[in-house]
């Protein structure tokens, strides 16, 4: 899977096997399947076979990587932005239908 931008993110087809390996409260290790994409937001099934949903940021908040993306969370504090990774997911296996 070649995604480069937040477009690409976008376009990323259903079925898709990812593995959340970072969250807000630090690393994981997940599996999710792409079932739904919208244009703010990917469903993904979980393990469990339950919905979550990965809400996009905005293009400055996403960063792609080798083999997945990164999520960042921005925030400002005392005038000066600052960031912190909110998710990493890393693409894994091939697509299912």
């Amino acid at each position: 899977m070649n995604i480069r931008t937040l477009a690409d993110l976008k376009r990323i087809p259903v079925g898709t096997r990812l593995r959340l390996i970072h969250s807000l409260l630090g690393p994981i290790d997940k599996a999710r399947v792409v079932e739904k994409v919208q244009t703010n937001a990917i469903a993904f099934r979980t393990e469990d076979n339950r919905v979550s949903w990965l809400h996009l940021p905005k293009a400055k908040n996403f960063e792609a990587t080798t083999n997945g993306f990164r999520i960042w969370e921005t925030w400002e504090e005392h005038g000066q932005e600052r960031r912190q990774l909110g998710a990493e997911y890393i693409f894994e296996g091939e697509q299912t239908q």
